[in-house]
């Protein structure tokens, strides 16, 4: 099951990029996430891990991010591992970045296929997202904001 987000943003694509190719960014965005472990400096690159430490509702989780793609300005693929030892379930996120006019326009992709979660949780995840209204910013509204105030 994907789940897909798409926003408009009043900015060049490569402020757009930054957010999206710094992870450290995400903390600024991402309200779940709370915390990056990396070494690297710089922009991400394909084949890098790194730890990162997630909180939904009241439950914090530590995960492994695993980075399949970049095509700068364009495509971010990272994987998700929620369980290091075990390398078969994953959320796989994708961001893909478009000039539309005088915007970015910023595609999320949320593939929920190899999680390991039933039939029947895939489709309650997408009946929520479907159906339901977020409480606050979503993560691309964030993202807009951050990155048109950064433009201006």
């Amino acid at each position: 099951m994907k789940l897909r987000e798409r926003i408009c943003i009043a900015a060049p694509q490569e402020t757009v990029w930054t957010f999206l190719i710094d992870p450290t960014r995400w903390l600024s965005w991402n309200d779940k996430l709370i915390h990056i472990s990396r070494t690297n400096p710089g922009p991400l690159t394909a084949g890098e891990q790194f730890g990162s430490r997630w909180r939904m509702n009241a439950r914090e989780q530590n995960t492994e991010i695993l980075v399949r793609q970049v095509e700068p300005l364009e495509r971010l693929v990272v994987r998700q591992y929620s369980n290091s030892s075990e390398r078969s379930c994953f959320l796989e996120i994708t961001f893909e970045l478009t000039r539309k006019r005088q915007q970015t326009k910023c595609t999320q992709i949320v593939d929920h296929s190899q999680t390991g979660a039933s039939f029947f949780m895939q489709a309650l995840i997408w009946a929520i997202y479907r159906f339901g209204k977020p409480v606050g910013l979503t993560n691309l509204q964030n993202l807009k904001r951050l990155a048109e105030a950064d433009y201006r």
